[in-house]
This record gives C-alpha cells, sequence and structure tokens, in this order.
C-alpha cells in the first residue's frame, strides 16, 4: 500500500505552478497516488512532477475528476485532462459533482449576481454518466466513479447506469 496525494494546491496562479514541488516531493518521498481535479488547475503541474521524477507513469496511479460543468462535452474535457496530464489514460476518472453548470464557452465557472453557480437542469447526471461509460470502454480510463454524491443521487444514477461507480469520493 501507497500513500495518495491531493492534487489541490491554492487558489492563485502562482500557487497552481508551484503545486508540482509538493507533487515532486511526494513521488520521491514514496507516494504513487496523485488526485487532481481540472477545476484544480493542477492537472499539468501533476505531469511536470511525474515527469520531473522518472518514475514509470505505469507506477502511478492518477485520479482527475470531471468538471463541474458537465455539459454535452465530456469527451472534449476528458481529453483536455489527459492532454494536461500528459497521459494517454488515467486510472480513475470521476464525476465530480452531482451538479451541472450552464456552459459559458470561456467561464469554467459561471455565477450569477450573487455569486451562486449558475445551474443546468436540462441535463442529468445520468446523461453525462453514460458519456463517461464510453470514455470508460474505450479503456481511456481504468474505472470510473462519482464524487460528493448522496444515497439518493446513487439511487437515481443506478437506475439507469450500464457500469457501477468504482467509488463514491467525499470530502
Amino acid at each position: 500500500m501507497s500513500p495518495g496525494l491531493g492534487g489541490w494546491s491554492g487558489n492563485t496562479p502562482e500557487e497552481r505552478e508551484n503545486g508540482w514541488k509538493f507533487m515532486f516531493s511526494a513521488l520521491k518521498a514514496g507516494y504513487r497516488l496523485i488526485d487532481t481535479a481540472y477545476h484544480y488547475g493542477t492537472e499539468t503541474t501533476t505531469a511536470v512532477a511525474i515527469k520531473k521524477s522518472g518514475i514509470p507513469r505505469e507506477e502511478i496511479w492518477i485520479t482527475t475528476k470531471l468538471h463541474h460543468q458537465h455539459t454535452p462535452w465530456v469527451e472534449k474535457y476528458f481529453q483536455q485532462s489527459l492532454d494536461n496530464l500528459d497521459t494517454d489514460y488515467v486510472d480513475l476518472y470521476l464525476l465530480h459533482w452531482p451538479m451541472t453548470s450552464k456552459f459559458v464557452e470561456d467561464d469554467p465557472e459561471p455565477l450569477d449576481e450573487q455569486g451562486n453557480v449558475l445551474l443546468d437542469d436540462t441535463r442529468t447526471f445520468n446523461e453525462t454518466w453514460a458519456d463517461m461509460e464510453k470514455i470508460y470502454e474505450s479503456g481511456r480510463a481504468k474505472a470510473i466513479g462519482v464524487s460528493n454524491f448522496s444515497v439518493k443521487n446513487l439511487e437515481k444514477l443506478l437506475e439507469t447506469a450500464k457500469v457501477v461507480p468504482a467509488v463514491n469520493q467525499v470530502e
């Protein structure tokens, strides 16, 4: 067994750019699991840390997450994550949140006047899960799962899921 490292490294661009340093140190200390996410802005720094470590990719477990803006562009976001991570597969791909935010091309987190995330109720997480199942079936995600789902959300997802989520990661 090996310890895992959460890949969130702060809110500022400088903190995110320097995230590779703590990831690199963790890898050198024996960590072999990195949990990151598109939304954290640390996928590229994860790739830098892995490359600088010299540890073969197949010896490191990478978990990343579909940004909560899971619109019909699931494949696009997944490919962006693969590109950011400089890999052709991830070990675990998670649906980050059960909610769907409105899609705004150049705004990853559109907010209303009060600072709340603008939600879109026209697409369900069941539809998004079906898109994630295609990614799993392609072999580019060795496992798929969910994050921050309640029991009620999981029951709803299982009504249509062909692939049972491997995990439900909750904070």
